[in-house]
């Protein structure tokens, strides 16, 4: 199944790969850090 949630983890190594990097990561639109629980 192509259409899957990454975890944050798993993202950060597909940026990482393409010269990226993440600043940050939110759970939802109060600004609360995430979690892998929360995605």
């Amino acid at each position: 199944n192509p259409i899957r949630l990454y975890s944050l983890d798993e993202i950060t190594e597909i940026f990482c790969k393409l010269g990226l990097r993440i600043c940050n990561s939110f759970a939802d639109f109060s600004g609360k850090p995430s979690s892998d629980n929360d995605i």
